[in-house]
């Protein structure tokens, strides 16, 4: 991989990081930080975008994974509100996990079938992130 593309790569991973944060409630000053203080660490440790170190520890990507995941499940065994489903699902959007979107917005609909607003603004706001939600 030339280090043009690995840049690339690099700065796509930063960008989902960084959208994920903001998800997560963390003001833009406090995204920039984390970011800037995770991508320092990463170029001084020698990984790139997607490794994890030598001692083991969680790259980027499986840390967004596993912190997604872990809300996930919890939402999955305790249900939620319409915001947090709403989150979960642009989660895995920012993460490029469409089918599992899919699958968050199905059980959103579930968890949330007796509140018919709740559910109309589920299917407007999955036509809104590009998602063809299962009627």
């Amino acid at each position: 991989m030339t280090e043009r593309a690995s840049r690339r790569g690099s700065a796509r991973i930063a960008h989902q990081f960084a959208a994920l944060l903001l998800l997560l409630g963390i003001g833009v000053f406090g995204v920039a930080f984390i970011a800037a203080a995770t991508f320092e660490n990463a170029e001084a440790q020698g990984t790139s975008a997607g490794e994890s170190d030598k001692s083991g520890a969680l790259s980027r990507d499986q840390w967004l994974n596993k912190n997604v995941n872990a809300y996930a499940d919890r939402l999955y065994q305790n249900g939620g509100t319409l915001d947090e489903w709403m989150k979960l699902v642009q989660y895995y959007g920012v993460l490029g996990k469409n089918e599992k979107a899919l699958q968050a917005l199905a059980h959103a609909k579930e968890d949330l079938k007796d509140d018919r607003q709740a559910v109309r603004r589920l299917n407007r706001f999955a036509r809104m992130v590009g998602l063809k939600p299962r009627e």
